[in-house]
């Protein structure tokens, strides 16, 4: 558009129908735009080796190559439920889990140390078949019929020396530690709910900002439209579509900002609710 408009100008003012001041703003405009343009691809340059990066560890064989992206950015709209999402997180996070069976594996040993503190009464039992012949098959006859079966039960007290001193200082190390890991998992799920509700409001706004930014783009192409015809019919100056043109860019870049910041705040919500692997529809198998 800012070459257009310094051809048309050019052209405007070789006719006398334009003053050269409204043509160098023009040019103005041109160049600031090749700037910009300068710096987008150098952007995008950018991000295609990070992409590259990620995608091989072999990096120079990707030399030459240009990635192209086969579909748009689009916006889905989905409901978002901050109960539901809390229920998720608490419930499939992988490390609101590990630290809730590490807390209950905890209390299973608290349980065992506690055991181990007291004196331990058992009670034992045996039985048995004896044989008794003058020959080694008839034993094992003997035994085989059952004629001679013997048994015996009692019980057995063991008692700790000096009160079990060290059982007991283990079990207080090991209950100091429960109440630490059940402070920890605590505090894990207040972060794991701050997350979630903060990532639920990202999403929230970002999906607002793109209905925004994208009534605001139709509104700048309306208005630029509506100038570039007062422009040929000498109603308005080329400084006002040098602005519009200028507000027009800002409304796309805008919108595709808020689009791309929308399909970041999903899978971050994805995230820290521990549903990616659902969310992206994978399996994850174990063997």
């Amino acid at each position: 558009m800012a070459q257009r408009l310094v051809n048309e100008s050019k052209a405007k003012v070789a006719a006398g129908a334009m003053a050269p001041f409204d043509e160098k703003q023009a040019e103005s405009q041109l160049s600031s735009s090749q700037s910009d343009l300068l710096g987008a691809q150098g952007a995008l340059r950018t991000q295609d080796y990070a992409l590259k990066s990620l995608l091989s560890d072999r990096f120079a064989a990707w030399n030459g190559v240009r990635i192209q992206p086969t579909e748009k950015l689009e916006v889905i709209a989905r409901e978002f439920n901050l109960s539901e999402s809390w229920r998720r997180g608490l419930s499939q996070r992988p490390d609101f889990l590990g630290a809730k069976t590490g807390l209950e594996q905890q209390g299973m040993v608290l349980k065992y140390l506690r055991n181990q503190i007291y004196p331990e009464l058992d009670l034992v039992g045996s039985y048995a078949q004896a044989g008794s012949a003058s020959t080694y098959n008839g034993v094992l006859t003997g035994i085989q019929a059952g004629a001679s079966p013997a048994w015996g039960f009692g019980m057995q007290l063991t008692l700790p020396l000096a009160g079990n001193r060290s059982g007991r200082e283990t079990y207080r190390a090991n209950k100091s530690q429960l109440a630490q890991q059940t402070v920890q998992l605590k505090q894990l799920e207040q972060n794991i709910v701050v997350q979630i509700g903060v990532s639920v409001e990202q999403a929230r706004t970002c999906f607002g900002q793109v209905d925004a930014t994208h009534q605001s783009r139709l509104f700048a192409e309306m208005a630029l439209e509506a100038a570039q015809k007062q422009l040929d019919n000498g109603r308005t100056t080329s400084f006002v579509v040098v602005q519009l043109q200028r507000d027009l860019t800002t409304a796309r870049l805008a919108e595709l900002t808020a689009v791309a910041q929308y399909n970041q705040a999903l899978p971050n919500l994805a995230l820290n609710e521990g549903t990616t692997l659902e969310r992206d529809k994978l399996a994850l198998e174990v063997k």
